[in-house]
């Protein structure tokens, strides 16, 4: 068939084609009339545009001569069947449109049925390929046996092969990219004609002889452009691709990404886009997976998938919308090298965001130029750290809060722990900021929550921290010697993503979303092996323990001497796990298809296992917020159920903008419940990152269109594609291009042909209403829905039943409503006294008949099929077992109750909501010819009443009481107003007299519901809950689960005993003889606390309103993991280590695991409780940073000039008490400067001799620090105002501050200190140095250790200090010096005669030191100029400056404070003078002591103590010995 023959036939396909081929805007250009019409930025709707108007709107297969695979050749070929009527040949895309409009037209033999082509018939076998995934064999066979049954010279297909040639050009492109074999790079574009790496030098093809080169490696990618194209080709989704911009959207509510932030703020930066609302939002998707399945073999391929968002919710994100476009090839893992594969995606996609590509829109049949716009990235937590570029682990893996992150690696645990990072997000206000005891020891948290970085600042960042590209480094680049400076320090910038090519890429607010899939069953999987402590998966474990004292005052979880763990609170006993294992296996039940069978996960009563991310996921949203309310403490389990709640209303499908603000103000309660009760080791970053989760659902929207889900079914599915395990890449490839043929395709299939899309879908409900012959039936007499199961006639059970159904569909029938209101009216004319609740009595008895005979006897005319109503139902009723309407299959008890899956519970919503079982299903059929039918639900139904049958938490979890019934006879409805729950009960140790269960509501199967279809999960009742429980008080051990705890005396006296004293009670009182005792058997608690731990003070007993100073003052160790108890002979009870505000039930219920621990190991940070004499003296200071002012070479000791920690110290301990608005030290109260040094003395340890000293260095360095400090401040108010306030200030204390920098005396003399600072001795101007952070002193230190400890000369510290690396000096005036004292030094050592110094060949250290002291020139104070911190370090040279009146005060002052200090050891260990002291004021007291001591003991303990203990003695031993 020639070229003109050709065109000949398509002009006489029809009609249609012939106005396509004859319209004006086609004679002289085809296309171009349109594109320069959209160049012009004018709307193809104006009158004036060419414009393309066909006449058909939709198929119409029921016209017998059309062929509905004209449309699809038309549909695939738009731009070809507009080709010019010109005698000339076609070009290749013209030649592919003749071919298939040729096998469209021809039939398969002469006299078959009309429509049967060779396309046609290609197309069905495609698709019975794709939707029974069979193989090509197969297909080879199927089309030899067509080919034998049809007539002699058919023309249907003989093989596969032929059936792809048939269909190939409905097809879509792919294309074949070599790449590097280490993933270094692709060749492409322009290194297409490279033979071998460029980056790594390994050739690009395999070794052959023969004529076809073979790479070593091939990626395959699909274009995106025609795949969007074709979604504005065919009819079924043209229209569709519009609805982001056509639907109605109601306010404050989000079901769609485009009715969030980021998709509006878009829209807003980028209106010309937005303008055409056919421009395609995309998504992108990737994630690894073996084709190869557990077989053991190691092989990763990674799929790159895009989506459109466009389309409207029941659309968006079905399988046939997810788009291969990569496909990254195994074996190897691409892990940083991933953006060398992207290249042609990002390539095409600024493609198609500045020029577009010209489509055709089927809907409104116009040609437009369509663009396209990435928003985002969806992946797991790992691939999160390939395409943004930030890594995902290490202490900085948060790509919200970055380098402002509070995590920490933990000691043991050697994992990076996000314990306490979550107060931040608080309110400034809220009392877990302030709290020192439940989460880190001793913190209080003032810190704002961090901000959110925009995209232009991330760009910024990648720039500073200098992070390469990919691409232009290569695949294997980023490693860890090549990363930025402060790589996994600082920053977590491994390389700058591919994505920042995008132009608008900096524009968006979200672009990578966090997976909450993933992130979800992380979350479940930790919280339920801690649980139930499930051995190696744990995070409760042996190293958790030892990293508990450094973290928390949690001394009651602390290792027991013999390196027993306690039970935490948290485990569930062994009682607990049986109960919940047995629920699960035999209480829990879901509907069908709502999740796998989840009894099978149980393993050996033990643990679960195998659980799948969905398993996790409704375990955790629906059966978590109730499962453990009686397995746990209260605290405990409303803590987990908190998490629980959080993801289920995270979840739901309509968002509100105030459901969204309410979880973002409540998820930072509910991780810091959870902290309160769980180890530090339990929060990875998987428990930090759902903070960042609500604030991600207000920018994208619902988290259905986010999240992985159906990435992850679609992976499978490509995975099932991998027929040759040989060649998977080409295979999952091949299977996937034929697939989307069959798409396309199967669209103008006849309707009477069945595929895999139009198949009934599992619980489908026919689809398609009654239909009677007369018009004005109401609705619910033509409900969807099909009768399933066996089907049985009956009679009715009862007249009762007979005559309350009846009445119930007249009651919900709208046409019945005005005679109802008829029937009140007469029945209160007729009782005016009566109540309603006897009306509502009369018009269940009375209300149908009275309505057949108001309607008989009337004199109106009323429809036929009302006649037939009010005459009752027949006596015979059809039942079924089964019932499927609107995605819900129901099930009758009788039929469901032995099953696996429950589906017979019924809720029906109104103003009260009622809760039932449903009994039986019931067709109701009335007489007559109309016929009317109706379907019923006959029900059980629980009372429905708030606080007796039904309860209902602020968490959102239902509960109905089994036990009492709906006492009303009401037990039908319509089928059309129930909705599907189920009742699952509680799990228990003990039954109760109550039983209650738990209400689950299931979402319809199938079906994407809207903003007025379904009720919100979403909490409305307030606040998410917060338990009410005391901060103070919360037990972190298992009061009655003591597994792993050596037994003890737990008598019900030792607790009368102490609720006698717990700090609620009222004070002691003389005059009690009972109270006496018990308060003999307390101080004997006290007295041996002081003795074994020698911190103990009487007057701290006695400001405590005589109780222990054990349950005020800590003794937890944060330093060892193991307590060792000293030898005693002593009898008296043991008082254990508290933390410091533990109560003295955590007292009572560790006195016999727990020891008083060494003095060595007893913690700093409560020091703050003692006077400073008492603190500098208390044991436990050895472990301290040493301390020294004048600190040796060669020494680990700190000093103030010399190390910067020192005053980074002083500066935190300034900023931790800055109370009152003074700015200088000169203003700064005594007490407050006396304040800030006993917390500077809570962080260092010195010799007791040189306490003035260090005091008055303190006091220095305050000075300094304090001004740069409240300068800085000031700075920053000049330029910014009060926004630059730190958060923990007082407005006073600000308040004050502003009133002294405006002060004219003050401004006045702030100058004249700028300009003192800017000057220096001979007017020389600031010293300059390149010292840079590090002192002077500390780079001579370095050197003297370097030199076997010997200082070098100042001069050459000097210079070292004023010099570049070239050897320039950076200060003209420190040249200068160094040049004099060089040449001196130089004319010194010429005139030397031999032997003369100690120094081999010139002068000592310390005459070379002299003589720049004589040379340099010094300030008023005696300073040298150049010099600085250099001056403060000793050396046994002269240049030491001579001893002063201040050192022989120091002296003399060391000597008071060391007869005063040991005068104080004495008191404190002295026993005698403690019961003097106590018997003065308890005489009684003292008489029963004497009664109980030993008549030797004193003398023994007189002899044996010393009576002077020296200083260094008592550091040593820590306790005095008795």
């Amino acid at each position: 068939m020639n070229c003109k023959r050709r065109q000949k036939l398509v002009l006489t396909e029809g009609e249609r084609l012939n106005k396509v081929l004859d319209h004006p805007a086609f004679q002289a250009d085809p296309i171009g009339n349109m594109v320069n019409a959209s160049s012009s930025n004018a709307s193809f709707q104006q009158e004036e545009e060419p414009h393309i108007n066909f006449e058909h709107q939709q198929f119409d297969y029921s016209q017998p001569n059309h062929n509905s695979f004209h449309d699809m050749v038309h549909d695939a070929f738009h731009e070809t069947a507009t080709f010019s009527g010109n005698p000339e040949d076609p070009n290749l895309d013209a030649q592919q449109f003749y071919d298939m409009l040729d096998a469209a037209n021809q039939p398969i033999y002469d006299g078959c049925r009309e429509g049967m082509s060779r396309l046609s018939l290609a197309s069905r076998m495609m698709n019975i390929k794709i939707d029974n995934n069979l193989s090509e064999v197969c297909m080879d066979s199927w089309a030899e046996l067509i080919n034998e049954i049809l007539p002699e010279d058919n023309l249907a297909p003989e093989s596969y092969y032929e059936i792809q040639k048939l269909v190939y050009s409905l097809g879509l492109p792919s294309e074949m990219i070599d790449v590097c074999i280490d993933n270094c790079m692709i060749f492409w574009k322009e290194d297409d004609q490279l033979q071998e790496c460029r980056f790594c030098g390994k050739p690009r093809y395999k070794p052959s002889t023969g004529r076809t080169k073979i790479p070593y490696q091939r990626m395959w990618y699909l274009p995106i452009t025609d795949r969007l194209k074709r979604l504005y080709h065919s009819e079924r989704t043209s229209a569709s691709m519009r609805w982001h911009a056509d639907h109605s959207r109601t306010e404050g509510e989000v079901t769609h990404p485009s009715d969030a932030k980021a998709w509006q703020h878009f829209n807003t930066v980028h209106s010309d886009f937005a303008r055409e609302s056919r421009n395609v939002y995309l998504g992108l998707c990737t994630d690894g997976f073996s084709p190869f399945g557990m077989s053991g073999r190691q092989y990763s391929l990674w799929p790159v998938i895009v989506t459109p968002y466009n389309l409207p919710p029941d659309m968006c994100m079905q399988r046939e919308f997810l788009f291969l476009s990569i496909l990254v090839p195994g074996p190897k893992h691409p892990k940083r090298s991933l953006d060398v594969f992207l290249q042609p995606l990002i390539n095409e996609l600024q493609q198609l965001w500045y020029t577009g590509v010209d489509t055709f829109d089927y809907s409104q049949q116009q040609n437009f130029t369509m663009r396209a716009v990435l928003m985002w990235t969806i992946s797991d937590f790992p691939a999160y750290g390939m395409l943004s570029g930030w890594t995902t682990h290490g202490r900085l893996s948060c790509p919200y809060c970055i380098h402002r992150t509070d995590a920490f690696q933990l000691k043991h645990g050697r994992k990076t722990s996000w314990f306490d990072c979550h107060r931040r997000f608080l309110p400034m206000s809220h009392p877990y900021r302030k709290n020192k005891k439940l989460f880190m020891k001793n913190k209080v948290v003032r810190a704002p929550p961090p901000v959110y970085i925009s995209g232009e600042a991330l760009v910024e960042q990648i720039d500073y921290w200098g992070a390469q590209e990919t691409v232009t480094c290569g695949g294997n680049w980023h490693i860890p010697a090549n990363m930025p400076d402060g790589y996994l320090v600082n920053q977590n910038w491994h390389k700058r993503s591919i994505f920042w090519q995008l132009p608008y890429w900096k524009d968006l607010l979200l672009r990578h979303n966090l997976d909450v899939m993933h992130i979800e069953k992380n979350f479940f999987d930790n919280m339920m092996h801690t649980v139930l402590n499930v051995q190696g998966r744990s995070k409760d474990n042996l190293k958790t323990r030892l990293d508990l004292p450094d973290i928390c005052s949690r001394p009651e979880l602390h290792l027991t001497r013999d390196g027993k763990l306690p039970v935490p609170i948290f485990r569930l006993s062994t009682e607990a796990k049986s109960a919940l294992f047995e629920w699960v296996k035999s209480d829990v039940k879901f509907p069908d298809g709502y999740v796998s069978k989840l009894s099978k996960n149980v393993e050996q009563g033990q643990k679960f296992s195998g659980m799948k991310s969905h398993d996790c996921h409704v375990f955790m949203q629906r059966l978590l917020p109730f499962a453990f309310t009686e397995l746990l403490p209260k605290n405990v389990h409303e803590a987990i159920a908190g998490i629980g709640t959080f993801f289920r209303d995270l979840c739901t499908r309509t968002l509100t903008e105030d459901g969204i603000n309410q979880l973002d103000n409540s998820i930072p309660i509910l991780l810091c419940n959870l902290e309160k009760i769980f180890p530090p080791s339990f929060f990875d970053v998987m428990e930090h990152l759902p903070v960042h989760l609500p604030h991600e659902a207000a920018l994208g929207g619902p988290v259905q269109f986010r999240w992985m889900y159906p990435f992850e079914r679609f992976m499978k599915h490509l995975k099932g594609k991998a027929k040759n395990l040989a060649r998977v890449e080409g295979s999952i490839v091949a299977g996937s291009l034929t697939e989307e043929t069959s798409h396309f395709s199967s669209y103008y299939f006849p309707p009477a042909v069945r595929t895999r899309k139009r198949a009934p879908r599992r619980y489908d409900d026919g689809g398609v209403a009654p239909v009677y012959h007369v018009s004005g039936v109401p609705d619910i007499f033509a409900q969807v829905g099909r009768l399933s199961g066996q089907l049985k006639e009956v009679w009715w059970s009862s007249d009762k039943d007979r005559q309350s159904a009846h009445t119930y569909i007249l009651r919900n029938c709208e046409y019945v409503q005005p005679f109802e209101s008829i029937f009140i009216t007469q029945v209160k004319e007729t009782f005016p006294d009566i109540s309603e609740k006897e009306i509502e009595k009369l018009r269940d008895k009375d209300f149908a008949g009275w309505l057949k005979h108001y309607v008989q006897y009337g004199t109106e005319t009323y429809p036929v099929w009302f006649h037939e109503l009010i005459q009752g139902p027949i006596a015979r009723i059809t039942t079924a077992p089964m019932y499927f309407t609107r995605g819900y299959a129901f099930h009758v008890k009788a039929h469901g109750q032995n099953r696996t899956t429950t589906n017979f519970g019924i809720l029906v919503s109104g103003e009260t909501d009622y809760y039932g079982v449903l009994q039986e299903i019931i067709e109701v059929q009335y007489p007559g010819l109309v016929n009317l039918k109706c379907i019923l639900f006959k029900c059980d139904w629980y009372d429905p009443v708030i606080g007796r049958g039904v309860r209902k938490n602020n968490l959102g979890v239902v509960d109905v009481n089994a036990s009492r019934r709906y006492q009303r006879f009401e037990p039908f409805i319509l089928a059309a107003q129930a909705q599907q729950v189920s009742f699952i009960p509680y799990p228990k140790i003990r039954q109760t007299g109550l039983s209650w269960l738990s209400v689950i509501q299931i979402s319809p199967r199938g079906r994407i519901v809207g903003v007025s279809d379904e009720v919100p999960l979403q909490n409305t009742q307030g606040e998410i809950h917060v338990p009410e429980h005391a901060l103070e008080s919360i037990i972190l051990i298992d009061q009655n689960n003591r597994e792993l705890e050596e037994p003890g005396d737990y008598s019900e006296v030792e607790d009368e005993v102490y609720d006698e004293f717990d700090e609620d009670s009222e004070s002691y009182d003389s005059g009690s003889d009972d109270e006496d005792c018990d308060f003999i058997a307390l101080f004997c608690e006290l007295f041996h606390s002081l003795m074994m731990e020698g911190r103990g003070h009487y007057r701290q007993y006695r400001s405590n309103g005589g109780r222990s100073t054990a349950a005020t003052t800590s003794r937890s160790s944060p330093h060892s993991t193991t307590r060792s108890s000293p030898t005693t002979t002593s009898q008296l009870p043991r008082t254990p280590s508290l933390s410091p505000n533990s109560t003295p039930v955590q007292e009572t219920y560790q006195s016999s695991t727990q020891a008083p621990s060494p003095p060595e190991a007893q913690a700093h940070y409560e020091m703050g409780q003692l006077t400073l004499e008492e603190l500098l003296v208390s044991p436990g200071r050895a472990g301290l940073t040493k301390l020294d002012p004048k600190r040796p070479p060669g020494t680990t000791m700190v000093a103030f000039e010399i190390d910067n920690e020192v005053g980074k110290v002083v500066s935190n301990c300034i900023k931790g008490f800055f109370t009152e608005p003074h700015a200088n030290i000169s203003q700064t109260p005594k007490k407050i400067v006396d304040t800030w040094f006993h917390m500077f003395a809570q962080q260092y340890n010195w010799d007791n001799s040189i306490n003035v000293l260090v005091k008055r260095q303190f006091t220095i360095k305050a000075g300094i620090r304090l001004c740069d400090i409240v300068s800085k401040w000031k700075s920053k108010w000049k330029t910014s105002g009060d926004k630059v306030m730190p958060m923990w200030m007082d407005p006073e204390v600000w308040k004050g501050l502003k009133v002294f920098w405006i002060d004219p005396h003050s401004e006045d003399k702030s100058g004249k200190c700028s300009k003192a600072r800017n000057t220096s001795v001979g007017g020389h101007g600031p010293s300059r140095h390149t010292s840079g952070q590090k002192t002077y002193a500390r780079r001579a230190l370095e050197s003297a250790e370097k030199n076997g400890g010997v200082l070098p000369p100042i001069v050459e510290i000097m210079e070292q200090t004023h010099k570049r690396k070239n050897g320039v000096f950076v200060d003209g005036f420190a040249e200068q010096i160094c040049k004099e004292v060089s040449a001196k030094i130089a004319e010194r050592e010429s005139q030397l005669s031999p032997g003369h110094s100690d120094q081999p060949g010139g002068l000592s250290i310390a005459e070379k030191n002299n003589i720049l002291l004589e040379a340099a020139p010094k300030n008023k104070k005696g300073r040298i100029y150049g010099v600085g911190s250099i001056q403060v370090i000793p050396s046994a040279s002269s240049f030491d400056p001579p001893p002063t009146s201040d050192d022989y005060v120091d002296r003399q002052t060391y000597e008071a404070e060391r007869k005063r200090n040991n005068d104080l050891l004495t008191r404190i260990h002295g026993y005698d003078y403690l019961f003097d002291i106590v018997a003065q004021d308890f005489p009684a007291l003292a008489t029963a002591l004497r009664a109980q001591r030993p008549p030797t003991q004193g003398a023994e303990a007189q002899t044996e103590e010393p009576q002077h203990q020296t200083e260094e003695a008592a550091t040593a031993q820590g306790t005095p010995q008795a």
